[in-house]
């Protein structure tokens, strides 16, 4: 278990035990923002006094192949920090400001402080930035059966979290407490009432279907556990279909040159989502979640050498015509999108692998998506390499996928359905 260390660990102490018991607030499943209260009035101790105030927002989901997870965990269960955890969940940020308010009037108040705490019931657990410390946000264990800690940082998730796969319909309940600080003239503090909202989600997975898509053109269709794309001399040339694709993770992006060691030109991957769900429009956010493959390695013949994995990749969302899909999708039959700045959301590329999962975000209720290089013409205009895997649908059934993470890699979509 985790104490809080410092000036407000007797604090925290007396907190749990006036609010740490479930409470029953009126039921609030909303995007989940909040403000403290605030002085008002003139007079007192000057003609105003700054105002520390908290505010947090759910912005995004997040998923993660290995985390720290802070839970209900064990047998018989104890709340605790666990590492190297598969998370998914709701992200949230954190913002701090300061301003000046009017002195309340008839009082010795030097400053005011909005302070937020949250609560989560077992099941449902608390991530924070990578490296942070759990103590260093101020994490204290439940009295009952409800634990959590002080927002504090640029962002917490409120998560679930597996050794192995995450099954759709996790539910995450929590409650978020907002109360106001009162610092006095002789050092002293009081606490103003918390005011508390409940919010309880089921976590849904829904997978896609999913096929890169490039300018090459061949003579005949490629082996798609092959990088190197079949001929067939009876076959008319045309742009090869990638849907059951598996060579090296089956989905990729990026842009060969016409005239280098690699005739793929330029690359996509278009995404399908079909739900039956009518929840899955209305959700707070929403987030398309692939696993890095990385980039091609270097031949001993110096094929690929100099090629870069490290750009940026932008999400664009796009209608998809009827028929289309999986099976059928190529360059000349494809998701219309304008690769440019107007993505959904985007990721700055590593070189290499990251090894773990990436969730772009985008607006919820969308069927259709696709993954390019963000402002491709200024790539496809040059002659450098720039290529990027990731893991299809298909993939964690190919040869040598197995085991966690490659047993759970396929692209899938993450989001939120407010529970009463």
């Amino acid at each position: 278990m985790y104490l809080r260390l410092g000036l407000l660990t007797l604090f925290c102490i007396l907190l749990l035990a006036v609010f740490g018991a479930a409470p029953q607030q009126q039921q609030d499943n909303g995007v989940g923002t909040g403000t403290g209260g605030v002085g008002t009035g003139t007079g007192g101790v000057g003609s105003t006094i700054p105002l520390t105030t908290t505010t947090y927002g759910i912005v995004a989901i997040d998923e993660k192949r290995s985390a720290s997870s802070y839970g209900y965990f064990g047998s018989p269960p104890s709340w605790q920090t666990l590492t190297g955890r598969h998370i998914a969940g709701a992200r949230y940020m954190i913002t701090t400001t300061t301003t000046q308010i009017p002195t309340p009037p008839g009082t010795d108040i030097t400053s005011e402080e909005q302070r937020s705490i949250i609560e989560v019931a077992p099941g449902t657990e608390l991530g924070y930035p990578s490296g942070s410390n759990m103590l260093d946000v101020e994490l204290f264990p439940g009295s009952g059966n409800y634990g959590g800690g002080f927002l504090s940082g640029s962002y917490f998730d409120v998560q679930t979290s597996s050794t192995d796969a995450i099954a759709s319909g996790n539910v995450l309940e929590y409650w978020i407490g907002v109360y106001v600080v009162y610092h006095h003239a002789d050092g002293s503090t009081t606490n103003g009432t918390v005011q508390w909202c409940h919010y309880k989600y089921a976590l849904m997975k829904n997978d896609c279907g999913d096929a890169s898509v490039t300018t090459r053109k061949t003579y005949g269709q490629p082996n798609g556990g092959s990088g190197i794309p079949a001929t067939d001399p009876n076959a008319p040339l045309r742009n090869v279909k990638y849907g059951g694709w598996t060579y090296n993770g089956g989905l990729f992006v990026g842009f060969m040159p016409a005239l280098g060691q690699d005739a793929s030109g330029t690359a996509r991957a278009d995404f399908f989502v079909t739900t039956e769900d009518p929840n899955y429009a209305n959700s707070p956010v929403a987030g398309l979640s692939l696993f890095d493959m990385g980039t091609p390695q270097a031949g001993a013949s110096g094929e690929y050498t100099g090629l870069s994995g490290g750009f940026d990749v932008g999400l664009y969302v796009s209608s998809v015509p009827s028929g289309l899909g999986e099976s059928s999708v190529d360059w000349a039959n494809q998701l219309s999108i304008t690769p440019d700045g107007s993505y959904a959301s985007h990721i700055s590329l590593t070189d290499g692998s990251s090894n773990d999962y990436l969730v772009f975000s985008f607006p919820p209720g969308s069927v259709g998506m696709a993954l390019a290089m963000v402002n491709e013409s200024n790539y496809t205009s040059g002659s450098s390499m720039y290529w990027h895997y990731f893991a299809s649908d298909g993939y964690k059934g190919a040869l040598g996928a197995n085991g966690f993470p490659f047993d759970d890699s396929e692209p899938r979509v993450w989001y939120l359905v407010a529970q009463s």
